[in-house]
């Protein structure tokens, strides 16, 4: 709870300074039209002042995604879900056909892993119409990490190879499978790297779902009662339907 209050305390702290800084070069623009006498000079000021704002509203925003971001896993690892019973996962090898039932598409599959992707309408955001790119990397139990280098581009390729049949994107996910042999400290550690991040417009969620044979469960950071966005609630209950 100490790091939650942290992570609120660092979140106010930048919004109010942020909204101090903005207000004390709107102030500046503001004296300027009013006390500067030439013409020349006000609109200088008031041009650099303008320039000074933006430029300080994208430091700042970034700042407070990273904050937003880090506040959501403290928030989920303080209250974290259970394992999962495992239904369609007990054999991984026929994982791919449970995939292609759900619509999933495999982009790449080789001996360290496969991706596989599905394009889905975005049902939540109903305004602006947008489609969900939904990632699934199925990673071979004998690479020693979820994260695989070679993953970053294929999903870069898949990016662009929908953006060319014109549907606009602003949300993916991507979920990583990999069977464990046990449950070990480093296991643990390595499940729980997941991420959320914003890249180029699009928001990123990537969650890492370790397969325990042994246990008959799934194992994963997630959380059933804090839940930070509609989007991660749909997130962890399509990776319910995989598994």
């Amino acid at each position: 709870m100490n790091d939650i209050r942290r992570i609120n305390r660092s979140f106010l702290f930048t919004l109010i300074a942020l909204v101090g800084a903005v207000a004390a070069l709107s102030f500046v623009m503001i004296a300027a039209n009013i006390w500067i006498v030439d013409e020349n000079a006000a609109y200088v000021v008031y041009f650099v002042s303008l320039l000074a704002i933006l430029v300080v509203v994208g430091l700042f925003k970034g700042k407070l995604d990273r904050i937003t971001q880090l506040s959501y896993l403290i928030k989920i690892r303080a209250h974290p879900g259970d394992p999962l019973p495992i239904r369609h996962a007990k054999n991984l090898d026929d994982l791919p056909d449970h995939l292609k039932s759900l619509d999933y598409e495999r982009y790449v599959w080789d001996l360290d892993h496969a991706v596989y992707y599905r394009v889905t309408k975005d049902e939540i955001k109903r305004l602006f119409p947008r489609y969900i790119l939904e990632v699934v990397v199925l990673v071979s139990p004998r690479k020693n990490a979820f994260y695989l280098e070679q993953v970053d581009g294929e999903i870069a390729a898949i990016q662009q190879m929908i953006l060319k049949s014109k549907r606009v994107m602003d949300r993916m996910t991507i979920t990583q499978i990999k069977e464990i042999g046990n449950l070990d400290e480093t296991t643990k550690e390595q499940i729980k790297e997941i991420i959320f991040i914003r890249a180029n417009r699009t928001i990123i969620s990537t969650i890492n779902v370790g397969i325990y044979p042994a246990g008959g469960v799934a194992v994963m950071l997630y959380s059933d009662t804090y839940r930070p966005s509609l989007y991660y609630t749909r997130h962890i209950d399509e990776i319910k339907k995989i598994i």
